[in-house]
């Protein structure tokens, strides 16, 4: 469970998971301060973490070597009825066109995109 909650002004706040925190805020356009990601900027943070970590797993337990990766998420919501994820991963070593195949798949099958790629609902209590 992540709790949210107001500090300083105007509109930055505090997420904690009861062991972790940031602070996420709005930009100065909108009212903010920008003292933090913004609330996109947290569900593409989502998406681009759990891709890689799911990755380096991967990577790891088939004991691939590379040099360096790294994961981009772009939230495109310019379409106000499809929201697209746009990804783009940078694998640096050799790899084979096999091993990408793979990697692929095994992108595709990340934890937080199959929970985004489900029906949502929203429960206020």
């Amino acid at each position: 469970m992540v709790k949210a909650t107001p500090v300083g002004e105007p509109y930055s706040c505090l997420i904690t998971d009861a062991t972790h925190q940031l602070i996420a805020d709005t930009t100065s356009d909108k009212g903010g301060n920008d003292n933090g990601f913004r609330p996109h900027e947290l569900l593409e943070a989502a998406l681009a973490s759990c891709l890689t970590i799911s990755l380096r797993m991967y990577l790891e337990n088939q004991g691939i070597k590379i040099d360096s990766c790294s994961v981009t998420v772009e939230l495109d919501r310019s379409n106000p009825d499809k929201t697209v994820f746009r990804k783009k991963v940078e694998l640096n070593g050799a790899i084979s066109e096999s091993d990408r195949k793979r990697i692929e798949a095994v992108l595709a099958s990340c934890p937080v995109q199959k929970t985004l790629s489900k029906e949502l609902a929203f429960v206020l209590e």
